[in-house]
């Protein structure tokens, strides 16, 4: 379950400094509030079970069944 967690927080990141070397302002924007809307929603809702990535969108599955879709890397 941490290994995912990690997966969740070190996505985002790895994904912010992708942008950076590409020098795209506005992926770094999009991706530094997808880091704090992903942080946020880890440390108050259920840890996310399934973490996949899939047509350039992070999708996480939580236990109660719903599907949350962020990190638009396009």
């Amino acid at each position: 379950m941490k290994s995912i967690t990690y997966v969740v927080i070190l996505l985002p990141l790895l994904l912010s400094i992708i942008s950076i070397i590409d020098h795209s302002y506005d992926h770094i924007m999009v991706v530094f509030l997808e880091i704090k809307w992903l942080v946020r929603y880890v440390v108050e809702n259920a840890r996310p079970y399934k973490v996949g990535l899939s047509c350039g969108v992070a999708r996480i599955e939580t236990p109660n069944g719903t599907s949350i879709h962020g990190l638009c890397i396009c």
